[in-house]
């Protein structure tokens, strides 16, 4: 029998879909979760146990309470509870979602014999890696865990750039569900664009490149879902450009929208770019969503992006930045349809075959059963 524990910051949020689908899914459901966050979950009903500690007075006054000891009876230690959570649940692996989420469990189970991998899966393999501590401590780190596992090879060389390697190390994307994300009757004149509004998605760039194409072709429309800090900038600039009433904005929204909505799409424009503070991508969650849906990605050479979308034949995809080539790779699918149809084709079939999440839990269940019975 298997028990599996995943460890987590905050798996209720709407870009961790990943992280809910292990908990309830890897195993048959067979897992606990352990949350290092203090937080309460109201979406998952699971066996769940806190490691956090209190933070500020009242972390103080914790302390205080527990050295007056003639007073009362000591409790058990936070390390020691959890190991008893783990026990009583018969946990015997641990996966831990973020490079930083493994760093605070990682110590707590290494005595009790219990094989750990830890998942890395985008600014946890980059943009924190600007931290020489961070780096430090996962060095620290990988002699005491079974493994890692990142969503694209491009993660593990920045890990491998900074010193950070185990030698049992593995490739393996989030996945989508390709039975819920599929094409449905395509609109010829939308154009999608999901993700948060921040600097590595680089939105800005997406719509100066339609604001290109729309003179071109007078019919085609943005679409663009998601929130973030860059928003109100990519509003203004919608509207400095002229090009505002063939844009939507539609903020953050629920799946089964993005779902529907990329169901229908031809297009789909992500504009990915290493941050200036190195935050770079995985491999993006909705680009997978794209290509399932049958929508013909146009992204960037960034990342894990290439390492799945091949270009010309599932997707295109230009240089970090060029934007005239960018506007070009649009125009051009835009008005050929037999060769959008063929990329769309191909992207759709690409994604069963290699993104659905259910061909990559296969892969990871059978290396945390080799993992166990190792133990």
């Amino acid at each position: 029998m298997k028990n599996i524990a995943i460890a987590a910051d905050n798996p209720e949020l709407y870009s961790q879909t990943f992280v809910r689908r292990h908990i309830n899914e890897l195993f048959s459901g067979r897992t606990v979760v352990v949350l290092t966050k203090n937080r309460t979950l109201s979406n998952i009903r699971k066996p769940i146990f806190i490691y956090a500690k209190p933070k500020g007075f009242f972390n103080k006054i914790k302390k205080i309470v527990s050295n007056l000891s003639i007073f009362i009876k000591n409790k058990p230690s936070l390390e020691d509870q959890f190991a008893e959570f783990l026990i009583a649940n018969k946990v015997n692996f641990l996966i831990a979602e973020f490079g930083y989420v493994g760093l605070k469990v990682y110590n707590s189970i290494s005595h009790l014999n219990i094989p750990m991998y830890c998942y890395f899966r985008g600014s946890d393999a980059s943009q924190r890696l600007n931290d020489k501590k961070y780096i430090k401590n996962l060095q620290s780190m990988m002699p005491k865990i079974s493994g890692i596992v990142a969503v694209s090879q491009s993660l593990i060389n920045n890990l491998k750039q900074n010193g950070i390697h185990h030698p049992v190390t593995h490739v393996i994307p989030s996945g989508v569900d390709t039975h819920q994300f599929q094409p449905s009757i395509k609109d010829d004149s939308l154009l999608v664009a999901v993700g948060r509004f921040v600097e590595k998605k680089a939105p800005d760039i997406t719509i100066k490149a339609f604001a290109a194409t729309i003179k071109k072709f007078p019919n085609a429309r943005l679409e663009m879902i998601g929130d973030g800090p860059m928003l109100p900038y990519c509003k203004t600039l919608a509207q400095e450009l002229g090009i505002a009433a063939s844009i939507i904005f539609h903020g953050s929204k629920e799946h089964a929208f993005v779902k529907n909505t990329l169901a229908k799409s031809s297009i789909f424009l992500q504009h990915s770019i290493t941050a200036p503070n190195g935050d770079i991508e995985g491999l993006p969650t909705a680009i997978q969503e794209a290509m399932a849906s049958g929508a013909v990605v146009i992204s960037t050479n960034h990342s894990g992006i290439p390492e799945h979308i091949i270009n010309n034949f599932n997707g295109l995809t230009v240089e970090e930045g060029d934007l005239s080539n960018y506007i070009e790779a649009i125009n051009k699918v835009f008005e050929d349809a037999d060769f959008r149809n063929t990329l769309a084709i191909n992207a759709r079939n690409y994604a069963e075959k290699h993104l659905d999440y259910r061909v990559n839990y296969e892969k990871l269940e059978q290396l945390i059963t080799n993992e166990i019975n190792k133990a």
